[in-house]
């Protein structure tokens, strides 16, 4: 017996079947392709999105630059007037600045710019241990009287050139209970007094928010950051300060009437100093940029 096949039959499962696979395979290509297309667009957008926030970044420090030196050119600047009226003239009109204060509240100062200017008479020195605010910050902290002379003495001991301790008749130790040096020379950051009080971090936290190396030794209960006046004061002490703030008179007489009788100091004044601390902070899009600067005012 003889077999016989249909080839043209047999012929045609096979053309068909080969086009199954192509339309396969060029399907597959096309999810490919896709995914590329996909790919590239998310890729270009990403670029975007990074050189968006690069401007962005720039203008902010562009914007914060101008900030800073407007505000000094304001501070230097005993009266000032508009020499132009032009209305295509976009520039500043410092004539209409913000009301500047020098106890560190922010104001707006240009669109998306705020500016804040603290005085560093108003705020703690990290230099001076022994500066009379200290103990009664650290009093008001809820520290007991015998930690808050341990601790100053510690501080002052750490700065100081000499081997003897605050404690009379004793000497300095060689590191702290924690292990930190003493390092026998002034300050250079609030890192000094970190250590003194690195049992106590909670207290660290507070302290560092009132106070700064560059702060001078006369204090201006004037230009005492809110906070700092919050906590140092009662409430109707403190609110009172507040509104003598904005009323020009003799602020010294006024302000000693008004201090509890600890506060009554030598050390306390009425003056802006030559220091002062300009924070800027410029709001761009979805970007910010912050910057800080101490600057010092010196007599040509």
């Amino acid at each position: 017996m003889t077999a016989t096949v249909d080839c043209k039959e047999h012929g045609y499962e096979i053309l068909q079947h080969q086009r199954g696979v192509a339309l396969l395979q060029v399907l597959l290509l096309g999810a490919i392709f896709s995914l590329l297309a996909i790919q590239f667009a998310q890729t270009g957008r990403n670029q975007i999105d990074i050189a968006e926030k690069y401007e962005n970044r720039v203008r902010g420090q562009i914007a914060a630059h101008t900030a800073i030196n407007e505000l000094i050119f304001i501070l230097l600047s005993e009266d000032f007037h508009r020499l132009t009226n032009s209305v295509g003239d976009k520039r500043l009109d410092l004539t209409l600045r913000p009301e500047i204060n020098f106890f560190g509240d922010a104001v707006d100062w240009s669109n998306g710019v705020t500016v804040s200017v603290q005085d560093m008479n108003g705020v703690l020195p990290l230099l001076f241990p022994d500066h009379f605010l200290w103990e009664i910050l650290l009093e008001t902290l809820q520290l007991p009287a015998g930690e808050v002379k341990r601790y100053i003495g510690t501080w002052k001991d750490m700065q100081d050139h000499d081997r003897s301790s605050w404690l009379m008749g004793e000497a300095e130790p060689s590191v702290l209970p924690s292990g930190r040096p003493y390092p026998n020379a002034y300050a250079q950051n609030e890192k000094v007094m970190e250590w003194v009080f690195e049992d106590r971090p909670e207290i660290v936290r507070e302290l560092v928010k009132f106070s700064d190396i560059h702060a001078r030794f006369d204090t201006n209960i004037l230009h005492l950051p809110n906070e700092l006046l919050d906590a140092l004061f009662d409430r109707e002490t403190a609110s009172a300060i507040r509104t003598l703030r904005s009323v020009n008179v003799n602020r010294l007489g006024a302000l000693r009437e008004l201090l509890p009788k600890k506060f009554d100091h030598p050390n306390i004044a009425t003056y802006e100093s030559s220091d002062v601390k300009i924070s800027v902070e410029v709001q761009v899009g979805s970007s910010s940029w912050q910057e800080q600067r101490i600057v010092r005012f010196t007599p040509m």
